[in-house]
């Protein structure tokens, strides 16, 4: 909000089986994730690549932008 306070926008989710969020910010108008995903030879409990995905939101909806 203009005041600085946050409104619920919405859910959405954040990548698949394995995934792990270790951080969440929100900055400029962004909602910034530091996650882990599986890799190649990670069994599903132990996600082990480290990943950054981002959201805006657009049209009242949060948008994956990378």
């Amino acid at each position: 909000q203009s005041d600085g306070s946050l409104k619920f926008a919405g859910t959405t989710s954040v990548g698949g089986a394995g995934n792990a969020i270790n951080e969440v910010t929100v900055e400029e108008g962004a909602v910034r994730l530091k996650t882990l995903t599986l890799g190649p030879d990670d069994p599903d409990c132990c996600p082990s690549v480290e990943a950054k995905v981002e959201y805006l939101l657009h049209n009242g909806k949060l948008k994956q932008v990378n």
